[in-house]
């Protein structure tokens, strides 16, 4: 079938400006989220795909420490633990995960917590040195904007001085994550949002300066204004055009817990609609990821044909990341099979193509 018959006829102007390389604008965004449409939303999304990254999907082995033990919206596994998790983890027994790993092969850190009002910045320079101490293999991503922005004001610290000593201290990149937060009791991207990614900035153009990258997640709730997203989306092209610090787009709904359910499962149109939505619209992210811990298997094996290139991280394969509940059944085998099933070629974002 033709990719203008899938497209069909609502979406066929947009179709020809991404093949043509234009920039979308704000009433194409709108119209991406309005469509009823998400068999021609996906056709368009994969051309953004496939110009990005041909037929490649990323995987990493991947280890979460929620070094606070508090909630983490923006980061499943992380908040998994926070579920499982009956008292803080103490400095020396995530070191001693890390340490586990040592014989692994290459894959990542991933070190953060909920913000917590009593850490300084050197609670953050040790946590980060003590665990580089015992692993200086894997990659050590630490660290979200929302943990940094407090540790830096308690302490009345300027950012560039706070991401050079962690540098210093061993993080090879920073988390980053959510830069409009939601939470139970407002669960829906407004104005404010917007306005309070204002605080961040300072600490993305000195990260930028420093040559840290990051991630961005776009956390999102059900039935937000799409005016507003638009907005958003906006705000983080232009903090990218500018200083090219976010490697990938996780965009993620948000979604309060039932009792008794530790991930709530989004609705696989509203994910998939906004997964294709940012690669369509942010297209100086290089990459785009359905993580398979927070999406479910099928969603994620169908977001490779709706923009998606990244499936997320999988646990290291001797089993010492038991705070990955939500990807335990997920292995390396199921992982590349899941993905070679969608007809994409899994790479190994630490060693390469398997």
């Amino acid at each position: 079938m033709r990719l203008e018959a899938l497209a069909g006829r609502e979406l066929s102007d947009v179709l020809a400006k991404v093949g043509s390389g234009e920039r979308l604008g704000r009433r194409d965004f709108l119209r991406l989220w309005n469509t009823c449409d998400l068999t021609g939303l996906g056709a368009v999304a994969n051309v953004a795909r496939e110009r990005a990254s041909g037929g490649q999907t990323i995987y990493r082995y991947q280890m979460h420490l929620n070094h606070t033990g508090r909630p983490v919206t923006a980061c499943p596994e992380c908040d998994a633990q926070h579920l499982s998790c009956k008292s803080v983890p103490t400095v020396e027994n995530l070191a001693q995960v890390a340490a586990r790993n040592t014989s692994s092969p290459g894959g990542e850190i991933h070190l953060t917590g909920g913000p917590d009002a009593e850490l300084h910045v050197e609670d953050l320079r040790i946590l980060v040195q003590r665990i580089r101490s015992l692993n200086a293999q894997l990659h050590l991503r630490a660290f979200s904007w929302s943990e940094l922005y407090a540790a830096a004001k308690k302490d009345r610290q300027q950012p560039a001085s706070v991401l050079t000593a962690l540098m210093e201290a061993g993080i090879d990149s920073l988390a980053g994550g959510v830069l409009a937060d939601l939470t139970p009791e407002d669960p829906h991207t407004g104005p404010a949002c917007i306005q309070g990614m204002d605080q961040y900035i300072p600490w993305i153009r000195a990260a930028a300066e420093l040559g840290l990258k990051c991630e961005f997640v776009w956390v999102l709730g059900d039935g937000d204004d799409p005016e507003v997203l638009a907005d958003l989306l906006i705000c983080v092209r232009g903090l990218q055009d500018r200083w090219n610090i976010f490697e990938c787009c996780t965009p993620l709904l948000f979604q309060s817990r039932s009792e008794g359910v530790k991930t709530p499962m989004p609705t696989g149109y509203n994910q998939l609609r906004a997964i294709a939505a940012a690669r369509l619209f942010l297209d100086n992210i290089s990459r785009v990821r359905g993580p398979i811990a927070a999406i479910g298997e099928s969603v994620a094996q169908a977001a490779q044909w709706y923009g998606a290139d990244d499936i997320g991280g999988i646990p290291f394969p001797d089993g010492s990341d038991d705070g990955n509940a939500g990807t335990a059944k997920a292995g390396r085998e199921n992982v590349i099979e899941l993905v070679r099933s969608a007809a994409r070629d899994p790479v190994d974002l630490y060693a390469g193509a398997r």
